[in-house]
């Protein structure tokens, strides 16, 4: 009678500076990574089977591990690049989010101190003080009054 393979072990890892999502599969014959995008290289790729075996993700045996051209197949690693699975999990919503905020947060800030320039007259009032006939004069507007001494 055949026996239905165990569940795996699934884990899932997020690199946004790489804009790159893994999802780590272990079984009990193996372990399959699977990529959003194939942005590691055979050094980082390596370096990371070791640390999944020393921080006890893995088996310990893969912290030894070769080359992933010298023999990953016969360890039972294998290294998929998936596109598909690039859903919410993917690192591009989010760094479009805090590019959006990045953008937002400076221009409220400016509307802000538009806003303000123009509500207190100091910016588009098109006000501005003509010339004097009388010495003493008082003139101005919305309860602003100067006086003229300079004749």
């Amino acid at each position: 009678m055949k026996t239905l393979p165990a569940e795996p072990r699934i884990y899932d890892f997020n690199f946004p500076r790489l804009d790159t999502h893994l999802k780590v599969e272990v079984w009990t014959d193996g372990v399959s990574i699977r990529a959003t995008r194939d942005s590691f290289s055979v050094e980082r790729k390596d370096s990371f089977i070791r640390e999944l075996a020393s921080e006890g993700f893995i088996s310990d045996d893969y912290r030894w591990f070769t080359p992933a051209g010298a023999g990953s197949a016969s360890r039972g690693v294998r290294w998929i690049v998936d596109p598909s699975m690039d859903g919410d999990a993917g690192g591009r919503d989010e760094r479009t989010r805090r590019f959006a905020t990045m953008l937002a947060v400076p221009a409220a800030i400016v509307m802000a101190i538009l806003v303000g320039l123009i509500s207190t007259g100091y910016v588009g009032n098109g006000r501005m003080v003509a010339g004097l006939q009388r010495p003493g004069e008082l003139v101005g507007g919305r309860g602003q009054h100067y006086i003229d001494l300079s004749a």
